[in-house]
């Protein structure tokens, strides 16, 4: 068990901006990239990224109320509208000219859809576009999405579907219900979670996988959020040795440090601590989130604030990615310094952290 000093008094927490994420908005979505902070159009749109974006707008909604951000909600919905194929799965991949550019999008593309029309079916926004939001995901063949050992496709699953599962009948629509063969495709999601764990975990490597990539928090993330709908002590079993395995290895020096897209960590190997991006951030706040819903730790606040802090200067180069005028957020941390560039990914991933931190208990249980 690692001790981590409170964090909270060493970082100023700044407000939600949207004018970033709406600067990179056009009229048909989210723009993937940017240069610096400058849209690039040449790299077009994804579902990926406009699944969060939705995610990001529609919780900002809940938090202030703003028209932006319901205008912003309002264009992402209708890129997925789009992006929709006839058989209810998902392109990816589109360009500036509004050219899809995929046959169909990978699994994590289809989660990723899963995740945020299930939060958007039973938010806060008007009725109107909870009901599209639901009709969407009625459409999509839900049960054959889980067909690979990603750790990530069921993660997103488990994320969708159990926030649906509680909150549907809270906001007044009788439209917006929670299928019984939804619910086999969420207890199937956890299921694949165990299984892998019980496939590849040993004592020396308490993970799913024989490696550990990009969304690591993820899983540990919806595991704990199935325990908490579902209450069974095996998944919070799993849930446990795995982020616990896992926070082991990303906190260094009474630091985050992401593991790095530049070589992993791979089973026997030794972990790559560049370059660092900001969705392991977010996954590592959400999962920390999640283990003191569960199990009320001050430890896991303390890392769930480290991970927010990361944003704001508490990072291996004490550098702030978030800019507090806009929202933007720089797309990570090379070896030298700061990658410049403040794309889609990185953006969403800081609003969505900042956002569930302001909407949290955590600040009041520090």
């Amino acid at each position: 068990m690692i001790e981590i000093a409170d964090p909270i008094r060493a970082i100023k927490i700044p407000k939600v901006k949207m004018a970033h994420l709406s600067s990179i908005t056009d009229d048909t979505g989210v723009l993937q990239h940017t240069k610096y902070g400058i849209p690039n159009p040449k790299y077009g749109y994804t579902t990926d990224d406009n699944a969060r974006a939705l995610l990001a707008s529609v919780k900002h909604y809940e938090l202030t109320l703003e028209e932006e951000s319901l205008m912003l909600a309002r264009t992402y919905l209708a890129f997925l509208q789009w992006m929709q194929r006839e058989d209810g799965l998902f392109h990816n991949e589109a360009s500036y000219d509004r050219r899809i550019l995929d046959e169909v999008g990978s699994l994590a593309c289809q989660g990723h859809a899963v995740w945020a029309l299930s939060w958007t079916a039973v938010s806060k926004i008007p009725l109107g576009m909870r009901v599209a939001a639901f009709e969407m995901l009625e459409q999509m063949p839900i049960e054959s999405i889980l067909t690979d050992t990603s750790i990530h496709v069921p993660s997103f699953v488990i994320y969708g579907l159990a926030e649906l599962k509680e909150k549907v009948g809270s906001n007044g629509s009788e439209r917006i219900t929670m299928r019984s063969s939804w619910e086999l495709v969420l207890e199937n999601a956890v299921e694949v979670l165990l299984n892998l764990y019980k496939q590849n975990a040993s004592d020396d490597w308490k993970w799913f996988i024989d490696e550990m990539t990009w969304g690591v928090g993820a899983p540990c993330a919806a595991l704990f959020r199935a325990y908490r709908l579902f209450g069974d002590e095996q998944i919070l079993h799993v849930a446990l040795s795995a982020y616990e395995f896992m926070c082991d290895v990303v906190f260094e020096g009474g630091l985050f440090q992401p593991i790095g897209c530049k070589g992993w960590f791979r089973k026997n190997g030794k972990r790559a601590y560049f370059d660092q991006q900001p969705i392991e951030a977010m996954w590592m706040f959400f999962a920390a989130q999640e283990a003191f819903k569960c199990l009320g730790r001050k430890l896991d606040i303390h890392r769930a604030m480290l991970a927010l802090g990361w944003f704001f200067g508490l990072n291996v180069h004490g550098v702030e990615l978030y800019d507090e005028s806009t929202g933007a957020c720089y797309d990570g941390l090379h070896e030298f310094g700061i990658n410049m560039n403040q794309g889609a990914e990185a953006t969403i991933a800081a609003l969505l952290t900042l956002i569930a931190f302001v909407q949290s208990d955590l600040c009041k249980n520090k």
